[in-house]
């Protein structure tokens, strides 16, 4: 009979819509508050800058993904846009390792940055960032964190945990990002 391992099992993604599949909600917004205005799941915020989330067609550039989130800056902001995603329930996530993999590319050379917010009894619990060197070639991005391990009273209304791109200030650009995925451990299994 078939004896699940770890070695012939899927890698379990917290990420939800990662592969940038699903756009309900629209395929293209110029809003700069917090809402679920393109990609399912995924929140950008332009901050005080200007410019245009929108789904980007990938046209066999990367297999096996079909699109990725375009992030299109024309109006430098002095405040890092963010794109997110809110996962529930920081209970089990608190003090772990988590590993976070993706693609991505840019129209220049840029810093991309990512991190977390472990929310935990209502209260910001910031990690520490890594930034990433975007190039115009598309190259897949790992990092290894562990996540903060905050006390206090878990709160199931507000306690989350996000996980964030911080996007360049003072500069206008375009960046493409799929294939995102956010796994228990300390390595990158391939995207599933």
């Amino acid at each position: 009979g078939y004896t699940p391992t770890a070695s012939n099992m899927q890698p379990f993604n917290r990420i939800i819509n990662g592969s940038l599949d699903v756009w309900q909600r629209g395929t293209s917004s110029t809003a700069t508050g917090w809402g679920y205005y393109t990609a399912d799941r995924w929140k950008t915020n332009l901050r005080e800058g200007a410019g245009t989330a929108s789904q980007y067609v990938l046209n066999g550039q990367l297999n096996p993904f079909v699109y990725a989130h375009k992030l299109a800056i024309t109006s430098a902001a002095t405040t890092s846009p963010v794109m997110q995603q809110i996962t529930e329930d920081s209970r089990r996530y608190k003090g772990q390792t988590v590993t976070l993999s993706f693609y991505a590319t840019a129209s220049k050379a840029i810093t991309l940055t990512t991190g977390y917010d472990l929310i935990w009894a209502n209260t910001d619990n910031f990690s520490a960032t890594t930034g990433h060197a975007l190039t115009t070639s598309w190259q897949r991005f790992t990092v290894t964190t562990t996540l903060p391990d905050p006390s206090g009273t878990y709160n199931s209304t507000y306690d989350h945990l996000l996980t964030r791109f911080y996007y360049p200030t003072s500069d206008t650009y375009d960046v493409y990002i799929t294939g995102v995925q956010l796994e228990a451990g300390s390595t990158a299994s391939p995207f599933a």
